[in-house]
């Protein structure tokens, strides 16, 4: 797993989990803005079989200009899946690029956006 976040008490957070649950050799923590890690990953060549987007709730366009930068930069892999934790009140658009809308689960004030990513 690689967990990408720029916020300090979160990054602590999210290190300290990792290390509790010993998945130190299993798991990378990389203290960049989403930005900078999509341009690292493009640049190598990466992709993934599952994208988990959680951007602050209150930056709507943060959401759909992450999901075109993964679909531009090839970051997904062929039949991957994009997951987008976002406000229950706020409507994802159902396709952004090659990510397409499989699935939508509301959880209470939150809801799960499920893409699925169609290779060119």
């Amino acid at each position: 797993a690689v967990l990408v976040e720029n916020a300090r008490p979160a990054l602590a957070c999210l290190r300290e989990n990792v290390v509790m649950l010993g998945a130190g050799e299993d798991a990378t923590v990389l203290p960049y803005g989403v930005e900078r890690a999509l341009e690292m990953f493009a640049k190598r060549g990466e992709s993934f079989d599952i994208i988990f987007l959680d951007p602050p709730f209150a930056n709507v366009a943060a959401y759909t200009d992450v999901m075109h930068k993964v679909a531009a930069g090839h970051l997904l892999a062929a039949g991957g899946i994009l997951i987008a934790q976002h406000d229950a009140r706020v409507a994802l658009p159902e396709q952004v690029g090659n990510l397409t809308r499989t699935r939508l689960r509301p959880i209470g004030d939150n809801a799960l956006a499920f893409y699925q990513y169609a290779a060119t």
